[in-house]
């Protein structure tokens, strides 16, 4: 696996925050009946290609995604990559 922003920051020994770029191109989200769904975050359209920011906790020894957020622009909108 290999992401394309920043590298992991450690915020403690137990804890680090990896920035990665996903890209759903191509991929389809539909409803139980089969309508497509328009994603949106907080009225405004998500890029199909945006940054995430992903905390991950070492837990029993694996790190685990504990949270995960959208990195926005200076006006609330997921920033695209």
């Amino acid at each position: 696996y290999e992401h394309t922003l920043r590298g992991p920051r450690q915020r403690s020994d137990s804890t680090m925050v990896v920035e990665v770029c996903e890209d759903e191109s191509g991929i389809e989200f539909l409803t139980e009946a089969g309508n497509p769904v328009k994603r949106s975050l907080g009225g405004a359209p998500i890029p199909v290609a945006r940054s995430v920011k992903y905390t991950l906790n070492l837990t029993k020894g694996r790190w685990l995604v504990t949270a995960s957020t959208y990195v926005l622009d200076a006006d609330g909108l997921a920033q695209p990559c």
